[in-house]
């Protein structure tokens, strides 16, 4: 089995086994290095965060001020790099993208017996710990006054604000790697991951077929046009989005008797 193929396998069983934030993110860091064993990420987090859950009892100061000690709380270089995203690299240097390292933050409250979760905010990943927004790269408390809102208002805000699932985290996730291989103009590696995509959005049909619409772009790209077909094909016939259905039909057409393209 390729290790494309056994990532997918992995995220379809945590899928249904109801994995957590962190246990998706352990797997996704296979997607950045198929050498990566999340058993022992596992491992080095537990020894990470032992003096905080083995402490006396933790509010969600004692986690900020511990993480802040640790070394965390710096600012993201400029240049988005793909170690940003890779759990292992994050734990040892202490930075991250927020989504990275709001991840740790999550899984070491709920250890500590806090509740924690992720917040889709656009543009930027919070977190929630007991209540409060946390901004996770400065390891610090938000308030919603400091967040920028748009002119639809305080409705909009509190829509932005929702919980997030572990699925949906480790969707954003994999937006960040995949935006990251198409900035490197790396056709093949984006392929794998928007399959890791595909594999962990189950039965939402519609994520699946907005999914495959991307995988025929690149296989497209590529020239491997029989991919490029079965892939606009799915995409036709599970969406329910008469845009993009009409956008993959569309692209069927364009393709019609095609040869591949030889490499």
């Amino acid at each position: 089995m390729s290790d494309a193929a056994r990532i997918v396998e992995e995220l379809k069983r945590a899928l249904e086994d109801r994995a957590s934030e962190f246990e998706l993110a352990l797997i996704v860091a296979s997607v950045i290095n198929p050498d990566s064993v999340p058993r022992a990420l596992e491992i080095q987090f537990s020894e990470l965060v032992a003096p905080l859950v083995r402490g006396p009892a933790v509010s969600g100061s004692t986690c900020l001020e511990f993480f802040l000690a640790l070394g965390f709380g710096q600012d993201l270089p400029a240049a988005h790099e793909l170690a940003h995203s890779n759990l292992g690299w994050v734990m040892s240097n202490r930075v991250g993208l927020p989504i990275a390292t709001g991840v740790l933050l999550i899984e070491a409250a709920r250890r500590s017996g806090l509740r924690a979760h992720g917040v889709n905010f656009p543009g930027h990943f919070l977190i929630e710990v007991e209540g409060e927004l946390i901004d996770p790269v400065k390891v610090s408390r938000l308030s919603p006054a400091q967040l920028q809102c748009d002119q639809q208002g305080a409705a909009v805000l509190a829509k932005q604000l929702r919980p997030a699932s572990p699925r949906e985290v480790a969707l954003r996730m994999l937006n960040n790697i995949k935006a990251y291989h198409l900035s490197q103009r790396d056709l093949p590696a984006a392929i794998v991951v928007i399959e890791a995509q595909i594999a962990l959005s189950g039965e939402e049909i519609g994520w699946v077929a907005a999914f495959e619409f991307e995988l025929g772009e690149l296989w497209r790209a590529l020239g491997v046009y029989s991919m490029a077909r079965a892939a606009f094909e799915r995409c036709a016939d599970l969406s329910d989005l008469a845009e993009l259905r009409n956008k993959a039909q569309a692209r069927l057409k364009q393709l019609g008797a095609k040869q591949e393209t030889l490499h």
